[in-house]
């Protein structure tokens, strides 16, 4: 938590570029806590798996390497290895979409709606198992972990809901003359790539997933390395929803060869992404090179809170230390900046530094009292120091915190 001085004269004041937080209540109870423990131990059993990516289908093994994936709370705890996809792997993947979307894009919306909500089932019935990994692989603590989940559940309803609330997207429009009938028809368009960010693993990749399938398209759907088995586990869960072959398809890998081929293959109709700015605004000049095609991209955001004299000041200095803290402020939607009339100024700087002593507690992401677990990796702690640093040299004052942990207990111990 930074307080920063007035500038001296002549000298502009310049902003951390820190990543900052977002929201964070979900009320569990005692038999929740129960489900999502013993969830926890089976998760921990099943570490340092192998697993293959899925294309057509099948289970897709590719002819390179494998590469770590590594858990942010020990470095020597192995989540999984995955295969480091090739471009002859996402062109794989990508013919078989193309292949698959003639048989989907003709069934009825209502079949597809069937599909999509079994699927939404599935990951529900999986709740307690997805929120221990999402700890485990990036460092979520419990009750954030457990509400993506539940968010995960949500945006595929909501998506099935919108198919049927406007019956399909057909439309029949006011007649230009007689004799004679306008429709509005929005169509399946194609084969749409789909890269996951991994600070909402389940949530983002599920809601983009679902948001294209729904609506008749094949994805080749792409998570993040940094978590690829919640990536695989979502797979698995359309899979078994009864998705049929090539409809949906998993390649794992860096963005250089399977990114890179998404990009670029004629045979992508669509792309949707979130993650960082530089990224996305690569792939929003670069994608529709030849003619124009669609791209969504979620990039990173900044987002203030006004606190005026008249606030209830208990409301927002709770808030805005779970907004600012949540999950290490590694989201879009995190509270990066508090604007603060100046005639309460002190006493609410007084109050959330009281707030952030009482919730942000330190620790494994998977135990109940823990608030804020690991940051992702190791360039994220070298993010955090550098912010940190640039607001020393701008004169701010640290009221809580500004060092990096040297040592305490995350748990899980590798014994």
């Amino acid at each position: 938590m930074v307080s920063r001085k007035k500038p001296a004269k002549g000298r502009a004041s310049k902003l951390s570029k820190a990543p900052w937080i977002t929201y964070a209540t979900l009320t569990i109870t005692t038999k929740d806590d129960e489900a999502y423990d013993n969830a926890v131990a089976k998760v921990r059993a099943n570490m340092g798996a192998h697993y293959s990516m899925y294309v057509n289908g099948e289970k897709w093994n590719s002819m390179g390497e494998e590469f770590v994936h590594a858990s942010p709370i020990n470095a020597n705890i192995i989540v999984g290895y995955f295969p480091k996809g090739s471009r002859d792997d996402a062109k794989a993947a990508i013919d078989a979409a193309k292949d698959a979307f003639p048989l989907w894009s003709s069934k009825t919306y209502k079949e597809r709606v069937i599909v999509l909500r079994r699927a939404s089932e599935i990951l529900l019935q999986r709740r307690f198992e997805l929120a221990a990994l999402m700890a485990i692989e990036v460092g979520k603590n419990r009750a954030e972990s457990l509400a993506e989940v539940n968010e995960s559940v949500e945006l595929i309803r909501y998506y099935c809901g919108q198919m049927e609330a406007n019956r399909g997207f057909v439309k029949p429009l006011e007649s230009p003359g007689p004799r004679q009938e306008t429709v509005s028809i929005l169509r399946p368009y194609g084969v749409w790539a789909v890269v996951g960010p991994w600070n909402f693993p389940l949530a983002l990749s599920a809601g983009m997933s679902a948001g294209a399938l729904i609506a008749g398209n094949t994805v080749v759907y792409k998570p993040s390395s940094e978590s690829p088995v919640l990536g695989y586990e979502m797979s698995r869960a359309f899979v078994d929803s009864g998705v049929p072959r090539g409809v949906f398809n998993l390649i794992t890998g860096p963005g250089g060869t399977v990114g890179a081929e998404l990009q670029e293959n004629p045979h992508v109709d669509g792309f949707v992404f979130t993650g960082s700015k530089e990224v996305g605004m690569r792939l929003y000049r670069q994608f529709s090179s030849d003619y124009p095609k669609p791209i969504i991209t979620e990039m990173g955001g900044k987002n203030p809170a006004i606190v005026t004299r008249t606030a209830d000041m208990d409301q927002a200095a709770e808030g805005i230390t779970r907004a600012a803290f949540g999950f290490g402020g590694q989201k879009c939607s995190a509270c990066s900046r508090v604007y603060v009339s100046h005639v309460i100024k002190e006493r609410f700087i007084s109050m959330l530094k009281d707030y952030t002593s009482k919730f942000v507690k330190i620790g494994d992401p998977t135990r109940k009292e823990t608030f804020l677990g690991p940051v992702i990796n190791r360039s994220a702690v070298d993010t955090y120091v550098k912010a940190a640093d640039e607001a020393r040299k701008d004169d701010a004052v640290f009221v809580f915190g500004g060092n990096v942990l040297t040592s305490g207990n995350m748990g899980m111990d590798t014994s």
